[in-house]
């Protein structure tokens, strides 16, 4: 199972100071998930799954597994929405998409 580990939440005006960002270079949001310094992995946020891709992803539910709803060549906003457990293969898959 892949887990994602964080440090901080913070506001915007924290997270520019703790990422010594200007604050319009983060994108709008209430809260902000900052890793720890020296651990941070990056990731693209800007980065489009491929819909070949997206049909792949399997997560975990009860004793087996379900893929994500497409809705319009799209995975529908509302999967991630909730705390979701990808499954075996499904993490590394979706990670080295994201990651630079």
């Amino acid at each position: 199972m892949a887990s994602l580990r964080f440090f901080k939440i913070l506001n915007k005006s924290s997270t520019a100071k703790y990422l010594a960002v200007d604050e319009n270079k983060l994108w709008e949001a209430d809260e902000y998930i900052v890793a720890e310094k020296g651990k941070e992995e990056l990731f693209l946020n800007d980065n489009k799954i491929p819909s070949s891709m997206s049909h792949k992803l399997e997560f975990i539910k009860g004793t087996g597994f379900v893929n994500p709803v497409i809705r319009a060549g799209k995975i529908d906003e509302q999967t991630f929405r909730n705390v979701r457990h990808l499954y075996t293969g499904s993490e590394k898959l979706l990670f080295d998409q994201l990651k630079y």
